[in-house]
This record gives structure tokens, C-alpha cells and sequence, in this order.
């Protein structure tokens, strides 16, 4: 689904699309460091990364962490078949 058009969007939706509003855009917040990494990885991209910017990454990582476990009861979906 993800490598798929749009998938990126539909996989969100999928995980998030039943929750209330404010979860829908914290989570697609949290989602956005992760699609920078990905795009910047896929196209092979020289990024230079300060120390700064790892460290908030890094804290970006850990609170969407902790945003995921807080609320995977309502976020947790069965994985579609292929």
C-alpha cells in the first residue's frame, strides 16, 4: 500500500482516520520528519545534519513515540492482505 499512489496518505488515513480531529493532525504532524527523511533518502540526497538538528529529530522521534503508545488502542489496525 505505501509504495503504491498516494499510499503514503491512504496508510495515514488508514491509522489515524477514525480518530477525532486533533489526533488526525497531531499524527500527520508527527508523520512529517519522516517523509522529509524518506524524500531526501530517496533521491539520494547530500544532507548535511548539525547536531541541533539530529537532537530535535531525535526529540521528534521520541514524543511521536510516546504519541503512538499514549493512543495505539484507537491507532492499531489489522495489516491489509497484499
Amino acid at each position: 500500500m505505501y509504495k503504491s499512489g498516494s499510499g503514503r496518505s491512504r496508510l495515514e488515513k488508514l491509522v489515524a482516520g477514525q480518530q477525532p480531529e486533533a489526533v488526525q493532525r497531531a499524527f500527520i504532524h508527527y508523520t512529517e520528519l519522516l517523509k522529509y527523511w524518506h524524500d531526501d533518502a530517496a533521491h539520494e540526497a547530500d544532507v548535511e545534519i548539525d547536531e541541533e538538528e539530529a537532537f530535535t529529530a531525535l526529540v521528534l522521534v521520541m514524543r511521536f513515540a510516546r504519541f503512538v503508545e499514549d493512543r495505539w488502542p484507537g491507532l492499531a489496525v489489522d495489516a491489509p492482505t497484499p
